[in-house]
């Protein structure tokens, strides 16, 4: 059994994040804030790490959820829009259809940036070997925002 030291998992995070603040026009953040300025707006959220030992190597497989949210700043805005009749200048559902179309956008560019540069980035005493975009999931949340996830898997190699 091998003495596990270290894992990539803020190593893969921080090379990730600058990926996506280069590569992205939504505002990308560290943590979700409690009142983004401008939706939608990405995080980094859970990150899987599996250690695969070969006979000569450290083989990491971890899977990273990206988040797109388009909660928070808004939010209120949404739901009055929404709430308004014919006569107030608003369809119903447009905010609502809005928000989706900007999250499948960015499922999109994310979907994009990481199978076309995400095996270029530098993440601090690994390789990248692979990347797979797995999978992604959008759907509405309790408070009239939309939501997304993709997965994205990364094999490692410790340098």
């Amino acid at each position: 059994m091998r003495v596990i030291k270290h894992l990539p998992i803020l190593s893969l995070q921080e090379a990730v994040y600058g990926l996506l603040e280069k590569g992205q026009t939504a505002q990308v953040y560290r943590a979700v804030p409690p009142h983004a300025e401008k939706s939608p707006y990405i995080t980094i959220g859970l990150c899987t790490v599996k250690p695969e030992d070969t006979k000569e190597d450290a083989l990491w497989n971890c899977t990273l959820a990206i988040d797109i949210w388009s909660t928070g700043a808004g939010a209120g805005n949404i739901i009055e829009a929404d709430s308004a009749d014919a006569a107030g200048g608003s369809v119903p559902g447009t905010q609502i259809a809005e928000q989706a179309k900007k999250i499948y956008e960015a499922v999109d560019d994310i979907s994009y940036l990481m199978t076309k540069y995400g095996d270029r980035i530098t993440v601090d005493g690994y390789k990248v070997l692979d990347v797979e975009v797995e999978q992604s999931e959008t759907f509405p949340t309790s408070d009239l925002g939309y939501h997304a996830t993709v997965s994205v898997r990364y094999q490692l190699i410790d340098k």
